[in-house]
């Protein structure tokens, strides 16, 4: 297994900002991309009760039980895969899914979505949803941009960035097809692919499904620096900002007159 903690690179990617000190990885090869267990790569996140994740060979299995359910004041419950890494510039996420056990209507929904690094809301996504009376793909970037009804129980989903356009697909044969397009902006994002649902539209069957064979290109991978690595980055570009003179400021003498 390759070492991504001793192959980085120092970069300034956005001046005075948290990912002014960022660290870019060299591209990871799909084999590293699809051993969840590399937690130089991939962190697990469960909530709720319920759900669990099993690590298979090339990807991972989620459980929901019949009795999952979201734990007080929380109504939501999930599970899946965090990248430890975020993508800067345009990139391509791709993944396998099959759906091993999913009652019509279950109200579930799995996914690749993006978030901006340290917060836990998504920002987009591109997912399966099982809502009673909507199977669908769907696809969703500040608001819902696609649903696509579909019958599939496995397939392959794409999210894409070009510029600040993002882009949600299935794949049918060998073709993409488009299920919408929004806008996004252009900050670096972690990656996401997980199974979630809450008490609102989960109707209490057992589902089990799978994700496999992620592969994902970048115009760079960037290591996302621990919380107190962020702040340390944040505190130093603020002393940065505060000791740079004011544009306008006209030095009629000596900055240390001798």
């Amino acid at each position: 297994m390759k070492n991504h903690q001793n192959s980085f690179s120092l970069t300034l990617l956005r001046p005075l900002s948290v990912a002014a000190i960022a660290m870019l990885v060299s591209p990871i090869a799909q084999a590293e991309l699809s051993d969840f267990s590399d937690a130089t790569l991939w962190t697990p996140h469960i909530s709720g009760f319920g759900p669990s994740i099993q690590n298979v060979a090339g990807g991972f299995k989620v459980n929901m039980p019949a009795d999952s359910h979201g734990i007080y004041p929380s109504i939501d419950f999930n599970a899946g895969y965090e990248s430890t890494f975020a993508l800067h510039g345009d990139f391509t996420i791709d993944v396998d899914y099959t759906l091993t056990t999913w009652p019509v209507g279950n109200g579930m929904r799995l996914g690749i979505e993006i978030a901006p690094w340290f917060v836990s809301v998504r920002a987009s996504q591109v997912w399966l949803n099982s809502n009673p009376g909507d199977e669908g793909y769907v696809f969703a970037s500040g608001g819902m941009n696609g649903v696509v009804p579909t019958t599939d129980l496995a397939g392959t989903l794409r999210l894409a960035r070009s510029g600040s356009t993002l882009g949600g697909y299935f794949r049918s044969g060998q073709n993409w097809v488009s299920i919408g397009s929004g806008q996004v902006d252009t900050s670096d994002f972690t990656v996401q692919l997980v199974a979630w649902s809450d008490d609102r539209f989960f109707t209490g069957q057992t589902v089990e499904l799978g994700f496999s064979n992620p592969t994902i290109s970048a115009e760079a991978f960037v290591l996302v620096p621990e919380p107190s690595v962020a702040a340390l980055s944040m505190f130093i570009a603020a002393a940065l900002l505060l000791l740079q003179p004011p544009a306008h400021a006209q030095r009629s003498r000596p900055l240390f007159p001798s």
